[in-house]
């Protein structure tokens, strides 16, 4: 799905600077969480993608949160935003947790 998403945003020429989406996972804290983005951040690093304007790195900056039943699920999702970016503006291309 993730790759599908970079080919179609490049394929318009108008780049995923700003694309976002939300992955949920069940019955994971925020280590857990944090340590998958982490992986994930890594992977990503370390592809590259083929494009007709030649060879293009891919980085990601992910905001991580914990959904706790007490909490909206809405204050959940911002806490998550406002880390994203917190990571953006921390540089980019890294992970942070609310």
């Amino acid at each position: 799905m993730v790759n599908y998403r970079l080919r179609a945003c490049l394929s318009f020429g108008n780049g995923c600077e700003q694309a976002e989406f939300l992955i949920i996972l069940p019955e994971t804290d925020v280590d857990g969480t944090s340590n998958l983005a982490e992986k994930l951040r890594l992977k990503l690093e370390n592809s590259t993608l083929e494009h007709k304007s030649g060879t293009l790195g891919i980085t990601m900056s992910i905001g991580v949160s914990q959904y706790l039943p007490n909490v909206d699920i809405d204050n959940s999702i911002k806490a998550a935003d406002d880390a994203l970016y917190r990571a953006k503006k921390a540089g980019r291309n890294r992970v942070a947790c609310a």
